[in-house]
Parts: structure tokens; C-alpha cells; sequence
């Protein structure tokens, strides 16, 4: 086993691979219709020790350069049905990832953005939301599990 150090936080592999997650912990209320808007993630969900997440600013600068998995997440509340809803994920500013949904009926949209992608040691990723329902009444959905960053380096 040659090549294998100490990498610090308990990981003992010689390619060390941060990964983290920040996620909102309130309703964030009454989206401008058509105006996309930063999604408020207060909370690090889980401290893989590399203390890439950074809350505060609402997002996660990995530290390391390399590929990684990132999955973000927004559930929209109060939706219109039959109207869309987008996410987008920006590494320093500039959208790199877009999904959108489309609400069936009233009530809750999950809409979920993931891909592979090639982040730099200072890029920051962050999470924007864009309610297209005419109205300003959609709000998005606190929690852990309903609204969120991870990546992880998978490479």
C-alpha cells in the first residue's frame, strides 16, 4: 500500500475527496414571479470534516480541484398547476446546470439539478430558484431533505 498518508479529518486515502452539504432550514416566502433568486442554505447538514461548507453565503467552495458528483434540490410550495418552476446550479456566478418542472397539480414541486462536473480548488457553488407561475405567492420549502447542495469528488 505505497502512497497512502494522512489526509487529515480521518481520511487516510493518498486522494483526498471533500464532500459536503448546506441546506435551508426556513421557509424562504413569496418568490418574485419570473426572478431568479438565491436560495437561502443556512445550515451544514454534514461536516465531512473538510469545512468546504460555508452557510453564511449559502454555499460550498470544495477547496480541491477535481470531479465531483453535485446534486441540488428545491422544493417549491404554493405552486400553480400546470405552471414551471426552474433550479439552476452556478459555480462563481455563472449557471452551469439548469432543470425544470412542471406542477401536475396545487401544492408541492420538488425540481432536482445533478451532474459530474469539473470544480476548480476556489470555485463556489451555489443554488438559484425561478418561479414562472404568475404570481408572487410560491414559496420554497425548508429542510434538509427538501431543499439542498451535496457534492462529493468522486475524482
Amino acid at each position: 500500500m505505497a502512497n497512502i498518508q494522512s489526509a487529515g479529518a480521518g481520511d487516510i486515502t493518498a486522494n483526498h475527496k471533500p464532500g459536503g452539504c448546506i441546506y435551508s432550514g426556513a421557509v424562504q416566502s413569496s418568490l418574485v414571479d419570473s426572478e431568479e433568486t438565491l436560495v437561502v442554505l443556512g445550515y451544514a447538514s454534514t461536516d465531512f470534516g473538510d469545512d468546504i461548507e460555508d452557510p453564511d453565503n449559502n454555499k460550498i467552495t470544495p477547496g480541491v480541484e477535481g470531479i465531483y458528483a453535485v446534486i441540488g434540490r428545491v422544493t417549491f410550495m404554493n405552486c400553480i398547476a400546470g405552471k414551471a418552476y426552474r433550479v439552476r446550479l452556478f459555480f462563481n456566478g455563472v449557471y452551469v446546470l439548469t432543470s425544470y418542472g412542471h406542477a401536475a397539480d396545487a401544492g408541492y414541486l420538488s425540481v432536482i439539478v445533478t451532474g459530474l462536473l469539473k470544480i476548480t480548488e476556489v470555485q463556489s457553488v451555489t443554488l438559484k430558484a425561478t418561479s414562472y407561475a404568475g404570481v408572487d405567492t410560491v414559496d420554497l420549502q425548508g429542510g434538509s431533505d427538501q431543499t439542498f447542495i451535496a457534492l462529493s469528488r468522486i475524482r
